[in-house]
């Protein structure tokens, strides 16, 4: 073996010079073959010299114990990696499923990618992430829980009667009880329709009935977390006595 740095040969001999070009950073297992004649060698034409030298050719590859962190509804999430091996950028792109709602997938900089933003959405969420730099690409999959809480939460639900009977004419008082969720809570009517002369004001019914008749409704809560969950009711305005009670 030689250099054949400043080699002097004869047309009747050849020469295999084994290099690594200045400034490669590559790993000892690859090696491609390239025929060429190195620098400085003085050689007649009729001479063919093998050169050997070895390039980084190291496509991305996830850890296999890689995971992403849940994350909290309303909270900001933020995870970074770097699959990039030496002067090779990699970029990321979602190749199957989707993404927790409110969240992005990116690649900020050279081999550097990102899932960032504000979770807006309750569930879980699995996705796949392919990662390609010039030499190849590799995906990974990932499931990402977004909760109420760090812990998990429950949807706010209304319990305790609402009045199924009211006299025409006859003051309806009642403010909504609920449990589960996180305070504070706001409520809407979903469908149907209330009483004539009852409304809902924050988490109370009042009013004074106008007309008799049998009133179906839905109301739905929400929690300061976004969690909801949606009640059927049913009021009935009389001129006598009644039930009490509420329908689900």
């Amino acid at each position: 073996m030689s250099t054949g740095t400043g080699v002097n040969v004869s047309k009747a001999l050849a020469y295999a010079v084994v290099r690594k070009p200045d400034g490669v950073n590559v790993s000892k297992s690859q090696a491609y073959a390239v025929i060429g004649k190195p620098a400085g060698v003085n050689v007649s034409k009729s001479q063919a010299y093998a050169v050997i030298a070895a390039f980084n050719s190291n496509p991305p590859s996830w850890p296999s114990t890689m995971t992403l962190p849940d994350g909290t509804l309303g909270a900001g999430y933020s995870q970074t990696w770097d699959l990039s091996p030496a002067a090779s950028p990699t970029t990321y792109t979602l190749a199957s499923g989707t993404l927790p709602t409110g969240l992005a997938l990116s690649s900020p900089h050279d081999g550097v990618g990102s899932l960032a933003g504000t979770p807006t959405a309750l569930g879980s969420f699995t996705f796949s992430i392919t990662a390609t730099n010039s030499f190849g690409s590799a995906t990974k999959s990932f499931t990402v829980n977004i909760n109420t809480t760090s812990s998990g939460g429950t949807n706010p639900i209304i319990i305790g009667a609402i009045p199924g009977y009211c006299l025409l004419g006859q003051l309806f008082n009642t403010a909504l009880t609920i449990s589960g969720g996180t305070s504070p809570y706001s409520a809407v009517v979903a469908s149907g329709s209330l009483p004539p002369g009852i409304s809902l004001s924050g988490l109370t019914l009042n009013g004074t009935p106008t007309t008799v008749g049998t009133y179906n409704f839905a109301l739905t809560v929400t929690d300061t977390n976004g969690l909801t969950s949606t009640q059927s009711f049913q009021i009935v305005i009389g001129i006598n006595g009644g039930n009490y009670g509420w329908v689900s």
